[in-house]
């Protein structure tokens, strides 16, 4: 889905619809002439989406903060200087300012209204969107010319200029990102329930470098695999957007991601098979020796490995056998007298 920004003119302190973005301000020569700069309709996952102001006529005393914006992360201020050669022998030269934004995944983003103040003049720019996708496709061309990005990594405006982000640059960190298929049984009987999670685990840490990538579509395929034929299925709530907290067998602490959770009631003999599933996530390489003004951080797909699991069905005990173990039944209700559309409990 294409979004497309509004045009909006931008002045000190004003805001008139029906123009275009960039519209210099006029100022004093003291404060010099800003211009803020349009941002970008869209952005690959890779690159970043940036907010910036043009100086001319004035050093750069001093600006307030750019906004944060939800779903990106706030990166490095880059300032970049320009002279021009006029006629006469004289110079003009211009400030440009950049706040840089890395998104943490694809989607469509709100960016907020916000007011920015540059040596004492209040620019004001209303809200938008900015939509954040896969790698923008090769042009036809680069059949001829063999393309050096390796997949998996996309190449943003900036990297045009100042060309694509260079892998030997970046270093993978290690994560403890796992995908696990459980039971709560390794054998039941015909028509007992057996309880199946899929969850996905990783270290508190690992959040800075792995996010989840076309869920939707990846948890569909899932569900998908899980089902069995020989059983009545009985699906749980949806997948829990907050992560539980559990510990390993060495108690180190790790977060669990419940994806999806079946409880199946075996109808025939035939023993459960569900076959390894997978599961891809963005993960991000670093930068070994970051800088200002570089990019931070380069996209990548990695994809985790549920192996596959087996519950065994056992038949039912021959009618008239003895009966193996001992249960009590209590039941509850918390009134005897109700009116009409009344709730009450049952234990």
């Amino acid at each position: 889905m294409r979004v497309v920004w509004g045009s909006w003119l931008l002045v000190a302190g004003l805001l008139v619809p029906g123009r275009v973005w960039g519209q210099v301000v006029q100022a004093t020569p003291v404060a010099g002439t800003v211009t803020l700069l349009p941002p970008a309709a869209s952005v690959p996952l890779a690159g970043p989406f940036t907010l910036a102001f043009r100086l001319r006529g004035a050093p750069l005393a001093s600006h307030s903060e750019f906004p944060d914006i939800e779903g990106f992360h706030k990166a490095t201020v880059v300032q970049t200087t320009t002279t021009r050669l006029l006629p006469g022998g004289q110079r003009s030269t211009e400030l440009t300012v950049t706040q840089r934004y890395f998104p943490y995944t694809e989607g469509d983003y709100a960016v907020p209204a916000f007011a920015l103040t540059v040596n004492g003049q209040t620019l004001r720019s209303p809200a938008g969107r900015v939509h954040v996708g896969a790698a923008p496709a090769a042009p036809d061309a680069s059949a001829a010319t063999p393309s050096t990005t390796p997949p998996g990594v996309a190449s943003g405006s900036l990297d045009q200029l100042l060309g694509p982000p260079k892998p030997q640059y970046f270093y993978e960190p290690p994560d403890a990102g796992a995908l696990a298929l459980e039971a709560d049984h390794d054998r039941v009987f015909v028509g007992q329930g057996v309880r199946v999670n899929l969850y996905f685990y990783l270290k508190p840490a690992d959040q800075a470098v792995l996010n989840f990538y076309d869920f939707n579509n990846q948890l569909t395929e899932l569900l998908r695999q899980l089902r069995q034929p020989t059983t009545w299925e009985v699906p749980a709530a949806d997948p829990s957007v907050l992560p539980d907290t559990v510990r390993g067998s060495g108690g180190e602490v790790r977060l669990r991601f419940r994806l999806a959770t079946r409880t199946y009631y075996p109808l025939t003999q035939a023993p459960l098979q569900f076959p390894a599933l997978q599961l891809t996530l963005t993960k991000f390489k670093l930068l070994k020796k970051p800088q200002p003004g570089d990019t931070e951080r380069l996209a990548m797909y990695k994809t985790y490995t549920a192996p596959a699991l087996r519950v065994a069905v056992r038949p039912l005990p021959p009618p008239g056998a003895a009966v193996v173990g001992e249960y009590a039944l209590h039941e509850g209700i918390s009134g005897m007298r109700f009116r009409t559309g009344e709730a009450f409990t049952y234990t």
